[in-house]
């Protein structure tokens, strides 16, 4: 083990002492570990392992993401928080702290996923090990104190969405596509907005199991053509913004919902499933946007008025049971295009939602 100094500014919050400093990146692999909450399967709550356990067991895919972006040369401005637990030196004096570099030395309180991402970047490109990265550090809290500081990062601090500042990914990284981050933002609103008609509707990954539903990643792969930069639906029709788009989107299903009232939710309906969700957004992409941008009108009544439902001869899943997902989603497409009602098209000066 060796000692490594570095300037830090001491500061104290809510009876907590901090040390504010940067750590490079191969020191924090080799001196941070991931104390988690263990699963008890008596009662099935989670009980610490250790003293100031806070985290849960790291998520793979959200790793090699954390990889990958370092590798392309990603930056991580914001710190990350530790707990130093061990009892190896650790010392501040006149604006310097001197640590010990050595194998679980330090809790992480919360940055787990970027410095496990780091460490598998490190494999590839030992390189970088100098890089530096802000860090918080505090010593020997307990799990209460711990915890504390979690949730105040994780629950009262919102992360803003990707896509909020989608517009910047062209400039800031001109060779990365964020269709997906797009693409599955719009799928959690649709998920969670109480006005959408696929509140709840969403499979996630290890999700409880469900009638009908439509799987997350479905429902990205055929919304990243609407939100792709430069050639996408929505762009190509000016629709730009978050808000607009998920809008959009709900007042356009809400006609569905609204045509299959209180067997919305029942097997029967075939929008509720993969196929149906599917073909609906073809015929969308297909015919209705551009009626609806020539009228500069997105809003449910001009998709009711475009898309004429007969209650008594509304499309069942029956009808395309057994058929395979792409031959069901054509079959109810074919349908759908035949509820279609052009009319009129005429200028407007603003686009209603």
């Amino acid at each position: 083990m060796k000692i490594e100094k570095t300037y830090a500014i001491e500061f104290e919050q809510s009876g907590i002492r901090f040390w504010s400093c940067t750590l490079k990146y191969k020191h924090l692999v080799e001196i941070t570990y991931v104390a988690t909450r263990a699963a008890s399967r008596e009662v099935n709550l989670l009980t610490p392992s250790e003293e100031g356990a806070v985290q849960r067991l790291l998520n793979k895919r959200r790793i090699k993401s954390i990889k990958d972006f370092v590798l392309e040369g990603g930056m991580f401005p914001n710190g990350i928080i530790l707990n130093w637990t061990s009892s190896e030196l650790f010392k501040f004096n006149k604006n310097k702290l001197e640590l010990t570099i050595g194998d679980k030395m330090a809790q992480i309180i919360d940055g787990q996923h970027r410095i496990a991402g780091i460490r598998a970047a490190l494999k590839e490109m030992p390189e970088i090990g100098n890089i530096e990265m802000p860090t918080i550090i505090t010593k020997k809290l307990d799990t209460q104190r711990s915890a504390q500081i979690f949730l105040t990062i994780n629950t009262e601090q919102k992360p803003v969405q990707k896509s909020l500042v989608y517009d910047l990914y062209p400039i800031a990284f001109p060779n990365r596509d964020y269709t997906i981050e797009r693409a599955t933002d719009i799928a959690d609103r649709l998920n969670q907005d109480p006005d959408s008609p696929y509140q709840g509707y969403i499979k996630y990954p290890k999700a409880r199991r469900m009638v009908g539903g439509i799987q997350l990643s479905t429902v990205v792969s055929h919304l990243k053509r609407f939100v792709k930069q430069k050639d996408g639906e929505f762009e190509k029709y000016k629709i730009v913004n978050l808000e607009n788009q998920v809008k959009l989107l709900i007042n356009y299903f809400s006609v569905f919902k609204a045509a299959y009232g209180q067997n919305w939710s029942r097997t029967l309906n075939p929008f509720i499933f993969s196929a149906g969700f599917n073909a609906a957004l073809d015929i969308l992409s297909s015919d209705l946007l551009q009626i609806c941008f020539a009228e500069k009108d997105f809003s449910k009544d001009m998709f009711t008025s475009l898309l004429k439902f007969d209650r008594n001869n509304l499309i069942e899943q029956s009808e395309v049971k057994g058929l395979s997902g792409e031959a069901a989603k054509d079959k109810i497409k074919k349908k759908l295009e035949a509820l279609i009602e052009t009319q009129q098209i005429y200028q407007k000066d603003d686009f209603k939602f």
